[in-house]
């Protein structure tokens, strides 16, 4: 075990996210014998934690605050004192602090992950990236768009690897978890929409939630549970009010029953107005269910209109509406897509796959810089 690949992740934070999804899958599955995990976010704690911690990963809060002056000159002494052969940076602000101690540290092989697409970051995001490319070993794209983007950037192609998202479906269900969705879907009697994100305008809940007053309307069962938080709370409970959806839509909040929610929905819709992939696009196809998504970002690399789910302009209650009813009343049309989607994601998406590639690459650049 002495020769292990000791590797550290460097995140922003630990609330819920697509990154922090990631993380887990690798904490979970990542060959233990060769390689020797950590965490370290950059301030909080967040939901993962604990899950991370049962893993067996250490896990490790650099500050309390977001917003702490002495965090990089903290992060430069932490990094000192441990010895890491690979720091893997993850979300734009560990990114740039972690590139700079790392290299100031000495850790042979950094990696970044690209977990966001151009029009989801902030302005400075990319030219900075080109700015620092000499600091990071490798550039790891999430979808093809995200490649094309860090080419255009001026990211050199021999520092762009492409690792695509991978999910998973579980194999056992508690009935615990599925009790807890059966108090919505009343043994099935009521069509459940699903939408799990981070509670965002970029999320697009608020078009979703407007479209409800539609579909409610010539499908009186239906119901709209939304998991996720984050700053769009109140004003969405505060549309689902003056909408009167309160008995049809429902916010729960973070959750992680995640499984029993994706395998008794009949839908799952994302609305974002930006969007990279959207790891939970990708996880309910692995459940066989069908996607209505917004045409954005690189959704369209799993949402195949026709084959996998549906498609449909951002900011357009509409026609979001449009697409639940019609699926929801074309129960063969909803299965056949439903299918479609689950074997779309176990030939493009799946865990293993995206593990085994990480592994691959810890090796490669181990090996070049040990």
């Amino acid at each position: 075990m002495a020769d292990r690949v000791k590797i550290l992740h460097l995140i922003d934070h630990l609330a819920s996210g697509g990154a922090q999804e990631v993380i887990l899958g690798l904490a979970r599955y990542l060959d233990r014998a060769q390689f020797d995990m950590h965490v370290w976010c950059l301030h909080g704690h967040g939901s993962y934690l604990k899950e991370l911690q049962s893993l067996g990963v250490k896990v490790r809060s650099l500050s309390p605050w977001k917003f702490n002056p002495l965090l990089p000159l903290w992060l430069w002494l932490c990094l000192r004192r441990e010895r890491y052969d690979i720091l893997h940076l993850h979300l734009s602000f560990s990114t740039f602090l972690g590139g700079i101690a790392g290299r100031l540290t000495g850790i042979p092989n950094i990696i970044v992950t690209i977990h966001a697409l151009k029009n989801q970051s902030l302005p400075w995001v990319f030219p900075l990236w080109k700015s620092l490319a000499p600091l990071y070993d490798k550039f790891v794209a999430e979808v093809d768009r995200s490649v094309d983007e860090l080419r255009v950037t001026g990211i050199p192609p021999n520092k762009i690897a492409l690792i695509r998202l991978g999910t998973e479906k579980a194999e056992t269900i508690s009935s615990k978890s599925h009790s807890s969705v059966d108090h919505w879907a009343v043994d099935g009697k009521n069509p459940i929409i699903l939408n799990i994100a981070r509670l965002h305008k970029h999320k697009g809940q608020l078009y979703l939630i407007r479209a409800m007053v539609e579909v409610v309307h010539k499908i009186p069962s239906a119901k709209l549970l939304v998991v996720g938080d984050g700053p769009m709370r109140s004003t969405l409970e505060r549309e689902i009010r003056n909408l009167q959806l309160e008995s049809s839509v429902f916010l729960l909040g973070f959750r992680r029953d995640l499984e029993a929610l994706y395998s008794n929905c009949d839908v799952f819709v994302l609305p974002s107005v930006h969007e990279g992939m959207g790891l939970a696009t990708v996880q309910a196809m692995a459940y066989g269910k069908p996607v209505i998504a917004s045409a954005v970002g690189a959704i369209s690399e799993a949402v195949l209109p026709g084959q996998t789910g549906v498609l449909v302009p951002p900011r357009d209650p509409g026609a979001l509406a449009q697409a639940i009813i019609s699926l929801l009343r074309d129960v063969e049309t909803r299965c056949r897509l439903g299918r479609q989607a689950q074997s779309y994601v176990q030939s493009k998406f799946r865990l293993s796959r995206m593990v085994q590639e990480y592994e691959m690459l810890y090796r490669d650049l181990s090996a070049q810089n040990p």
